[in-house]
Protein backbone atom coordinates (compact mmCIF):
# COMPACT_ATOMS: atom_id res chain seq x y z
CA UNK A 1 0.00 0.00 0.00
CA UNK A 2 1.06 3.40 -0.69
CA UNK A 3 1.31 6.52 1.08
CA UNK A 4 0.40 10.19 -0.69
CA UNK A 5 0.12 13.06 1.52
CA UNK A 6 -1.40 16.30 -0.14
CA UNK A 7 -2.45 19.48 0.99
CA UNK A 8 -6.40 20.34 2.18
CA UNK A 9 -8.23 20.50 -0.96
CA UNK A 10 -11.04 23.09 -1.72
CA UNK A 11 -14.24 21.95 -0.45
CA UNK A 12 -16.21 20.75 -3.75
CA UNK A 13 -13.26 19.27 -4.92
CA UNK A 14 -13.44 15.67 -5.91
CA UNK A 15 -9.81 13.66 -4.86
CA UNK A 16 -9.56 12.64 -8.23
CA UNK A 17 -8.02 16.14 -9.05
CA UNK A 18 -5.86 16.08 -6.18
CA UNK A 19 -5.16 12.36 -6.90
CA UNK A 20 -4.48 12.96 -11.26
CA UNK A 21 -0.77 12.61 -10.94
CA UNK A 22 -0.73 9.10 -9.04
CA UNK A 23 -1.03 5.82 -10.83
CA UNK A 24 -4.80 5.89 -10.25
CA UNK A 25 -6.94 4.19 -13.25
CA UNK A 26 -9.62 6.15 -14.78
CA UNK A 27 -11.66 6.47 -17.62
CA UNK A 28 -15.04 8.63 -17.70
CA UNK A 29 -14.65 10.52 -14.68
CA UNK A 30 -18.44 10.61 -13.70
CA UNK A 31 -18.38 7.75 -11.36
CA UNK A 32 -20.04 5.48 -14.22
CA UNK A 33 -17.35 2.87 -15.37
CA UNK A 34 -15.80 2.21 -12.59
CA UNK A 35 -12.36 2.07 -13.27
CA UNK A 36 -11.34 4.43 -10.08
CA UNK A 37 -13.47 2.06 -7.80
CA UNK A 38 -10.41 2.36 -4.69
CA UNK A 39 -10.87 1.15 -1.30
CA UNK A 40 -11.04 3.08 1.17
CA UNK A 41 -9.87 2.67 5.10
CA UNK A 42 -11.69 5.55 6.70
CA UNK A 43 -15.56 5.79 6.81
CA UNK A 44 -16.65 9.30 5.97
CA UNK A 45 -17.89 9.46 2.48
CA UNK A 46 -20.03 11.35 0.18
CA UNK A 47 -20.96 8.92 -2.62
CA UNK A 48 -22.06 10.94 -6.01
CA UNK A 49 -21.69 7.84 -8.43
CA UNK A 50 -24.11 5.54 -9.65
CA UNK A 51 -22.17 2.41 -9.98
CA UNK A 52 -22.54 0.96 -6.66
CA UNK A 53 -25.34 -0.13 -5.06
CA UNK A 54 -26.95 1.31 -2.44
CA UNK A 55 -25.82 -1.34 0.40
CA UNK A 56 -22.26 -0.85 -1.19
CA UNK A 57 -22.22 3.02 -0.36
CA UNK A 58 -23.68 2.17 2.89
CA UNK A 59 -20.77 -0.15 3.58
CA UNK A 60 -18.18 3.06 3.04
CA UNK A 61 -15.55 0.45 2.32
CA UNK A 62 -14.79 2.03 -1.44
CA UNK A 63 -15.76 4.76 -3.69
CA UNK A 64 -15.57 6.35 -7.11
CA UNK A 65 -12.66 8.95 -6.57
CA UNK A 66 -13.35 10.44 -9.73
CA UNK A 67 -16.94 12.18 -8.48
CA UNK A 68 -17.30 11.18 -4.84
CA UNK A 69 -16.09 12.98 -1.86
CA UNK A 70 -14.90 12.52 1.97
CA UNK A 71 -17.11 14.22 4.35
CA UNK A 72 -14.12 14.61 7.08
CA UNK A 73 -11.00 16.50 6.85
CA UNK A 74 -9.44 12.95 6.37
CA UNK A 75 -9.80 10.46 4.13
CA UNK A 76 -7.78 7.47 3.76
CA UNK A 77 -7.03 5.36 0.54
CA UNK A 78 -6.09 2.20 -0.19
CA UNK A 79 -3.96 2.56 -2.90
Amino acid sequence: MSTIDFMLSKRQQAMLRALILQPVDLSCEQGMCGSCLTRVLSRELDHRDIILSNAEKAANDQMTICCSRGRGPLIVLGI
